[in-house]
Formats: C-alpha cells, sequence, structure tokens
C-alpha cells in the first residue's frame, strides 16, 4: 500500500517514509525497523479467554454459602471459577432445585456472592477474626474504622445490587417479594459462621419503574358563629361584631397528596395505595412520565362536596377549594390524573379521614409514617402490602430528630380552644364572665394546614436571566423528588410579620396557646388567596444579592405555572416549580449538578459496561424470621426506600460524582496490605493483584454470553464462547493493542452523532490515552521519557507517570474496570489535521476527549457554537425513552432521551468498549527472525553479527493459541509457522 503526498511517500506498511514494498533480497530491515513494522499489528488472528474469572475473584477461602452442601462445595469452586452470565436464561424453579442438588448456583443465587466477593479483600485470619478492605472502607474484625465500612454494610451493598441487576434484566416492571427461588427480595449473601450471617432477615426488593411522592398538604377547616350582642349595660366581646370558633363547630378535613413518575415509561397505578394516617385508598390509572415541558402528575384528594356552616347553612365546599389548591383541570397538563377519593377502590372501602379528631393524636406505630405510598404484592398468594416511597424520613433512624417532623405539625393543628381566654365585659374584672373560641371576621372560617412537598428541579448557572425566564438545561435536569429531602411549612403563630401578613380579618389568639393556624375570608370569593406564605425565590449562584422572597398561597400542586415566562408565552414549561429547592440544615441548599436520568432498561443486557447504570438499592425490607409471628417468613416493614438511598448530598464540585449517587463508583483501594491487617500472613493469595479501587474490579466478573434472560431471538452473543473454555475471537487486549486497533472499538476514533452533521463528529483521544496510561509515559513537556506518535504528534498529551495513590502503580491494566481510571485531560486542544471538525478550519483533540468520560462533556461543541446543549445521541445510547402521550401506544414512537451530562453519558464509551476489550491474550502472532552462519576458518569463532559469514537470514511467524491451557500440563497448540519476505 502506498500513498502518495505534496512533498513525500507515505508507506504505512514499512517503518519507514518513503520506502514501498520490496522483496527479500533487496537491502534488509535492521531490528529496530522490524519493531516497527506496521505489517505486524495487521493479522487476522485473535483470542482471548473470557469465560474465566481472576483469580482474585474466585470462591476460594471463604466458607461455602448455606445454599451448597459441603458434599458438592467442589462443584461449587468449579462452578466459581467462571465469570457470571449476566444473559443467562431464566430457570424453572425444579431447574434451580437440581442445580442446587449439584452443588452450583443459578445466576440470580450466585449474583449476589459474586459482588461480594469483588467488593471486598477480607477473610478470616487465623484468630476468627475477618480483616481486609472493602468499597466502603477498612474492615476490622468484622466492623468498620467508620460506620459505612462494615462488613454488614457491603453485604447489604451486595444484595441490593443484585436486586436491582434482577430487576434490570427482566421484562417486565414488578419485582415481587417472594415466589421462584429467582424472582423474590433478595436476601444479604451469607459469609462464614455466626455472628457474621446474623442479619438473614434483611431482603433487598429490586427497583421498578414507580411514582414518587411529591407535595401533600392537609388542612383543617372550621366552621364559625357571630359573636352574640352584648347584655344591656356590660361592654361587647373582643371581636365583636364578628365570629367566634371553637370545638363545638362544624369541622372538616382537606387532603391532597401528589405523585410523580419520573422514568421514560408509563406506571399503571392499581397496584399502589396511598395511605394518609391509618387509612389508605387504591389508586388507579396511568400515570405518565413527568417532564420539565410536560409536567403531568396524579393528585389525591379527599375534600367534601358539601359542608355545612353554623351560619351559612350547606355551602359548596370543594369548588371553592379545589380552586384555591390549583386542582382545577385547566391548572395541569391534559393527561394529569385528578381523582377523589371519598370513594372506596377496589380493595375495600377504606378512605382518607376528613375527620380532624383523627389527626390529633396519630397512633405512635413502629416504622409507620403518615403519608405512604404502597405498593401491593401477590407473590405470597396473598395481598401484602409494600411500602416504596413516604414522607418523613431520618438518615439516623433517631425518634428524636426530624424523621417526624411532618406528622408532628399535623399533631400540633389543634383544635380551636376550648377555655375561656377573652372577658365578656370588663377585661379588668378577674370576676367577669368569659366567652371560649378564636374571634375572626364576620362569616369567616378557621384553617388550621401544614404542607409538605420535595423538590422539582434546580436551574444551577441561572440561564435564562432574568428570573421569569429561567430554564433548567438538558446537563440540569434531575426529577429531585426521587431524593427524600422535604421540606415542610406551616404558619408561624411567633412570627409576627407573618402573622399580619398571612391572617385575614381580625383574628385574636392567645400568644399561650401552641395552636398552628390562619384563617381565610369568605368562601365565596375564591379568587383572592385566602391564606399566604413566603417563600424564597430561586437562588442562583451567580446573582448577588439573591432575588427577593415571593408571597403567595402555601401550595404548588400548579407548578407555580403562573410565574412560569414559557408557559405564559408559549403553553411550554420552562421550570416547574414546587416552591421549595431542597433546603436542608443552615440553610444550605444542596443542587445536585450532576444531571440525572431515572433508567431502568426492563430487557436483557447488552454490555457489562451496564452495570454501571443500575442503582445500588432499591427498597431495604425487613422480613419475619422463619418461626415468627405467621410462623413463616414473610414481609414486616421498610427499613428504607429508594429515595431514602438518595438522600445524601454530594460535593456539588464534582458533577461525575452527583451523577454517580446510588450507583457503583471507584470506592476504596483494596487489594492492598493496610495498617490495620494484622494476624494473617501478608502473603495470603486475597491480597493480591491488582490493587485498585473496589468499583474497579466488578467488571471482570461479568460477561454477556447466552441467549438472554428474555430468550433473545437473535441467539447468543458469545463472549465467553458459550463457556466452552475457547478463547473468544475478536477482543482487544487493552495492553497489547497499538492505537490503532483500539480506534476500531465504537466511537473510540469518532464519536458519530446520530443526528449532527458530520462535519462535527469530534475526534477522541481515548486510544492514545490508554497507551499513555498503560505505559506510564511521562508528557515531554516534562522530564524524562515520553511518548510521540508518528502520525499524531501529542506532545502534551496527559501524564501518567505517577498514577496517585488510587492507582497501581505497575505498567499495564489488570482489569477493563481501570479505563474509567482514564480521567485526565491534555495541557489544551490539539490541532491534529486539515479536516473538519468542531474547532472550525483545523481538526482538534479537545483537551476533554482524553477522558473517557468525554461524551458526556458536550463533545459536539454545541455551547461554543451557541447552540442550545443536546444529549450525546451516539449508537451506544441504549436508553431512549417512549413518547408515550396520547394519541401515541404506550411503547412508542422510541424517541432519544433529553438528559446530557447524566451517568449513562460519562458511561458511553466505556460501554460501548467493555465487551470488546481485555487484559490478556490467548492467541499470540510471533515474528521472529533465524539467522544461519558459518565459523570464521581463521579466528574459529562463530559470530552471527559478521556480515561475511552470515549464510542466510529469513523472518517467520508463527500463531500459538493457548487458550485451551488449563493446567500445567497442557501444551498450546501451534496454528502455523510461516516463512515471510522482508
Amino acid at each position: 500500500m502506498q500513498t502518495t503526498g505534496a512533498d513525500e511517500t507515505e508507506d504505512f506498511l514499512r517503518a519507514m517514509l518513503g520506502r514501498a514494498e520490496s522483496s527479500e533480497y533487496l537491502e534488509q530491515l535492521p531490528n529496530y525497523a522490524l519493531l516497527l513494522d506496521n505489517r505486524r499489528k495487521l493479522t487476522c488472528f485473535n483470542g482471548a479467554r473470557n469465560d474465566e474469572m481472576p483469580p482474585w475473584l474466585r470462591w476460594r477461602w471463604q466458607a461455602l454459602p448455606p445454599e451448597i452442601p459441603q458434599a458438592s462445595g467442589n462443584n461449587f469452586l468449579a462452578q466459581a471459577m467462571r465469570k457470571v452470565d449476566l444473559r443467562e436464561p431464566n430457570l424453572t424453579p425444579a431447574e434451580v432445585v437440581n442445580l442446587n442438588n449439584q452443588g452450583l448456583l443459578a445466576m440470580p443465587q450466585r449474583l449476589p456472592y459474586t459482588l461480594m466477593l469483588a467488593l471486598m479483600d477480607a477473610y478470616f485470619d487465623s484468630t476468627g477474626a475477618f480483616n481486609g478492605h472493602s468499597y466502603l472502607g477498612d474492615i476490622v474484625n468484622g466492623a468498620g474504622q467508620e460506620p459505612s465500612g462494615t462488613l454488614q454494610d457491603i453485604r447489604r451493598l451486595a444484595a441490593g445490587w443484585a436486586a436491582n441487576i434482577l430487576a434490570w434484566r427482566d421484562a417486565d416492571s414488578y419485582a415481587p417479594l417472594q415466589g421462584s427461588l429467582l424472582d423474590r427480595a433478595v436476601p444479604l449473601p451469607a459469609l462464614g459462621p455466626p455472628p457474621y450471617d446474623e442479619d438473614r432477615t434483611t431482603r433487598f426488593l429490586g427497583l421498578e419503574p414507580q411514582p414518587f411522592l411529591v407535595e401533600a398538604f392537609i388542612a383543617h377547616v372550621y366552621a364559625s358563629e357571630p359573636l352574640p350582642d352584648p347584655p344591656p349595660g356590660l361592654f361587647p366581646l373582643h371581636g365583636y361584631p364578628g365570629n367566634y370558633v371553637d370545638d363545638s363547630h362544624n369541622k372538616t378535613s382537606v387532603v391532597v397528596v401528589q405523585i410523580a413518575n419520573p422514568f421514560n415509561e408509563p406506571i399503571e397505578l392499581s397496584q399502589y395505595k396511598i395511605r394518609v394516617g391509618v387509612k389508605s385508598v387504591a389508586l388507579s390509572g396511568t400515570l405518565y412520565p413527568a417532564r420539565e415541558d410536560y409536567p403531568v402528575t396524579g393528585i389525591f384528594y379527599a375534600i367534601e362536596d358539601d359542608f355545612t356552616h353554623d351560619t351559612l347553612g350547606d355551602v359548596d365546599f370543594d369548588t371553592p377549594w379545589l380552586d384555591f389548591l390549583d386542582l382545577t383541570p385547566n391548572d395541569h397538563p391534559p393527561d394529569t390524573i385528578r381523582q377523589s377519593v371519598l370513594s372506596g377502590g377496589p380493595f375495600g372501602t377504606d378512605t382518607w379521614s376528613t375527620d380532624p379528631e383523627v389527626y390529633y393524636n396519630l397512633p405512635d406505630e413502629p416504622h409507620r409514617n403518615i403519608i405512604e405510598l404502597i405498593r401491593t404484592d401477590y407473590s405470597t398468594g396473598q395481598m401484602v402490602d409494600v411500602v416504596v416511597d413516604r414522607f418523613d424520613y431520618d438518615e439516623d433512624h433517631d425518634p428524636a430528630s426530624e424523621r417526624d417532623e411532618f406528622k408532628d405539625e399535623v399533631e400540633d393543628m389543634s383544635q380551636p380552644p376550648t377555655e375561656g381566654v377573652y372577658e365578656w365585659g370588663n377585661d379588668q374584672d378577674p370576676t367577669s364572665p368569659r366567652k371560649p373560641g378564636i374571634r375572626i371576621d364576620n362569616n369567616n372560617w378557621w384553617v388550621t394546614w401544614v404542607r409538605v412537598t420535595r423538590a422539582w428541579g434546580w436551574d444551577v448557572d441561572g440561564s435564562g436571566l432574568p428570573f421569569n425566564q429561567v430554564a433548567v438545561d438538558r446537563d440540569e435536569k434531575a426529577p429531585r423528588f426521587v431524593y427524600a429531602r422535604q421540606g415542610v411549612r406551616a404558619p408561624d403563630p411567633t412570627d409576627d410579620a407573618a402573622t399580619k401578613s398571612e391572617f385575614e380579618g381580625d383574628v385574636y389568639q392567645d400568644p399561650n396557646e401552641s395552636y398552628i393556624g390562619n384563617a381565610f375570608v369568605d368562601i365565596g370569593a375564591p379568587e383572592t388567596p385566602w391564606f399566604t406564605r413566603t417563600f424564597e425565590r430561586k437562588f442562583f449562584p451567580a446573582v448577588v444579592p439573591p432575588p427577593d422572597p415571593i408571597t403567595r398561597k402555601p401550595t404548588f400542586f400548579d407548578m407555580y405555572r403562573s410565574a412560569d415566562f414559557e408557559y405564559q408565552t408559549t403553553g411550554g414549561w420552562s421550570y416547574p416549580d414546587k416552591g421549595f429547592y431542597g433546603t436542608y440544615g443552615g440553610g444550605t441548599d444542596f443542587h445536585y449538578r450532576g444531571s440525572l436520568q431515572m433508567l431502568q432498561k426492563n430487557a436483557d443486557f447488552e454490555t457489562i459496561g451496564e452495570l454501571r447504570h443500575v442503582f445500588l438499592s432499591g427498597h431495604e425490607l425487613a422480613f419475619i424470621p422463619p418461626g415468627g409471628p405467621g410462623g413463616a417468613a414473610g414481609y414486616d416493614y421498610t427499613k428504607k426506600t429508594f429515595s431514602e438511598f438518595m438522600w445524601d448530598p454530594l460535593d456539588e464540585a464534582n458533577p461525575e460524582l452527583s451523577a454517580a449517587i446510588n450507583r457503583i463508583g471507584s470506592g476504596d483501594l483494596i487489594g492492598r496490605i493496610g495498617a490495620n491487617d494484622t494476624g494473617y500472613s501478608l502473603f495470603h493469595p486475597l491480597h493480591a493483584v491488582p490493587d485498585l479501587p473496589a468499583g474497579l474490579r466488578v467488571f471482570d466478573a461479568f460477561v454477556c454470553d447466552g441467549y438472554g434472560y428474555n430468550v433473545n431471538p437473535v441467539g447468543e452473543m458469545l463472549n465467553a464462547a458459550g463457556f466452552s473454555r475457547r478463547g473468544t475471537v475478536g477482543l482487544v487486549n487493552l495492553n497489547t493493542a497499538p492505537p490503532e486497533v483500539m480506534r476500531a472499538l465504537p466511537h473510540w476514533y469518532k464519536m458519530v452523532h446520530e443526528v449532527d452533521a458530520p462535519d462535527f463528529n469530534p475526534r477522541v483521544a481515548l486510544p492514545e490515552a490508554v497507551v499513555q496510561y498503560r505505559e506510564r509515559y511521562r508528557n515531554v513537556n516534562d522530564f524524562g521519557l515520553g511518548y510521540e506518535d508518528t502520525v499524531l504528534p501529542i506532545y502534551n498529551a496527559p501524564d501518567y507517570h505517577s498514577r496517585g495513590t488510587e492507582r497501581r502503580g505497575d505498567r499495564g491494566l489488570a482489569s477493563i474496570g481501570e479505563l474509567l481510571l482514564v480521567t485526565q485531560d491534555s495541557l489544551f486542544d490539539i490541532p491534529t489535521g486539515t479536516g473538519l471538525g468542531p474547532g472550525g478550519a483545523a481538526e482538534y483533540l479537545l483537551r476533554e476527549s482524553w477522558r473517557l468520560r468525554s461524551a458526556s462533556q458536550d463533545p459536539f461543541g454545541y455551547v461554543a457554537r451557541g447552540l442550545p446543549l443536546e444529549s450525546t445521541r451516539i449508537s451506544t445510547d441504549l436508553q431512549g425513552m417512549f413518547d408515550s402521550y396520547p394519541p401515541n401506544p404506550p411503547d412508542g414512537p422510541r424517541v432519544p432521551d433529553e438528559t446530557a451530562g447524566d451517568l449513562e453519558e460519562y458511561n458511553l464509551l466505556f460501554s460501548g468498549a467493555s465487551n470488546l476489550v481485555t487484559t490478556r491474550s490467548d492467541v499470540f502472532t510471533i515474528y521472529f527472525k533465524i539467522r544461519s552462519f558459518r565459523q570464521n576458518p581463521n579466528t574459529g569463532i562463530w559470530d552471527a553479527t559478521d556480515p561475511e559469514y552470515i549464510v542466510d537470514e529469513s523472518r517467520w511467524v508463527m500463531q500459538v493459541d493457548r487458550s485451551e491451557v488449563n493446567q500445567p500440563s497442557d501444551k498450546p497448540k501451534i496454528l502455523f509457522l510461516e516463512k515471510l519476505p522482508n
């Protein structure tokens, strides 16, 4: 192959420019030229064993799982030497029992054990202590130096992740509590004798598409009565003429709960209930995905149709309340569910109570919250209510803290005082009769209320200023209502300013009373807010001073659409607003700068890298132990919901961490000897290469090989050669592949957008970055060894000479997960040629293009071109969404997602390559030279370097296959041996 340029001839298949292919009889290439000869990079023979578990991830040196009979232990250990197939077909219960009898585990049984082993290197030492390291920190004698580092937490992490992996790969949207051995809430993997296996009653329910609570409002409304005329000669009562309220007057409650769907597919609500206080109602309808530009929700309310006022008689009660709370059809997108729950549902006649006295003293039941979202489960043969979301949660499970914040506020909404507090007649005469009650204006009502909400979104950078034109960009999109952070609001009677601004009419109160509430004006004037509350405006870090607060009605069921600039001008949405932005202790706002897309595939795994998309924990449940109440194991209560696992804010200065919340990250370093490792040999095999962050070793334990759980009609993927103990062809060895080979990996040369103009497909420098990393090359601007490609100068490439404390110090890659450590950028953008690209006339290697996560960093230069940021829709992006809004069917049409910079995009280049790369080779192409020479008759010396006495010199190539070598006595195969021209 020969190409002719303007100034010189370039011959790719030779080691030097200007030199064409030639006969072996012409000038011979020296050894160094043969080393650089590009022909050695071209071969059609390739293969590596991809079915074997790395030695450090095999189940050795640990006690057998309790599912395995001791007599079958060898079978289990043999099975543990091979990787876990994420596409293992579904097995029947009988097939699972048959496997267990042979000492083998089906994939769902084996999965939590594999994850647990990969996430730690600890083991029982000679003293009986369990020491070592884990993803969450050091384990010392079975406990952690910090609470997050305990062995128990690693077991919980393994079980939670396993449950979500199983829910991810199945085809439905239902995770049963119990049933067959393959479909159930996953118990903690057992490890060793008690007490290390003390909690087998904790189980994890996999996350499936479900709604989440967004906002709730509870109010108690009291009728009033006119104050009587004063007796002759006496002064009138305070507040006369006017009305008063006491506990003898008619009263009712108003209850509203709003939910939303953060997933990309519709959710049928028939399997859900909402419990308020002690009563629950069954839901119905289809809840469509909630989007920023279409904030559809489900709203369920209990409001009496008519109500008898003591002096006004029967009045239309629900109409003005629906108007005041913005619950009318015009306040919401067309697909919003608005449902009164005064009548019973299909599971009974229970309704939310509209009797205020029910809420004065709510029962203090263990593990019960005032508002809970419940999923009904039938896998046990009978209906079981499982709590999957709730308001009021305390991360420390401390009853004295804010866990019951909303519940306590509801209980504090006391009824009007019964003791006489205002004098009749002379207010200086202590003997004067007293008249009980609270004074309000004529024909007014008295209401006590409390409201709880979660945030909806956050405009991180204040784009679209002024404030009435804000917009959530695609790299800011995140359904914040899936986080358990909540805000509770109620009137504060000790706040004079709030009292003056919120109370309508002449309101008199005893400062010694602890009630919470305020009056609202005549119910015949619904357009006027009856009572208001002050809220902080959306605050943008770039704005100093922050915008002034707003005063409005206390609820945001309509997302404050009247203040949305986009809604008022085009009917669309720029920012659904819940009046709460995630404020917690100290008034600090947590932003979650990383965008979040709620992914749930419900289909077979296609790449190993998809494991990074799966949430680590769904719902943590407590089960009744066998022999307990009822005599059998079963659901008891929910320890922790998914939204509560999403509780903690992360470092907002690190968007990648924020994007990865409740997903697998790097974790702590394992595979090393630490200061606390005592009681066992420093050479114990569990402390083996590689010393890597635990979260990176996991990917070497899995393959995508079989037909799939859902029986893919396309057939097997054969990523492990069907576990035939043969090599898998086509795998790229990251330790030996030159950049030209790695550029064949998906989007590792050009990132090709599915819709963007071809001129803007950016160059990716990941192959060159991997070479820099594996060889520990310095940057050539630094002292020491540098690297220069003959085609692409990378003088300013990342410097991986010193990898840092969280990376292996040796050259090469010991795990495909090490690709996730290729995170450095170059010193600046580097022009590479005359092609077209985001930089204009010259193609550029952008600084970010050297990072594995570059697909999340605006690679197509939308912002630089003055265009709105777009998501990176390349072929490895498999998580689009269905446009399921009517009149489209629920399953289509499929459209790309609209979230940019989320964890999925961080992962696009890794996920696309994860099935195609390895760190080992089992098929080798060996080039060698054979030189024959003769003895110097004069000196008697055999000198192979003396050209005069060289008889012949020839070049040979040999193919060696060791993929079927399983023990020292096995021999590799020589596939061919051929003589080559020079």
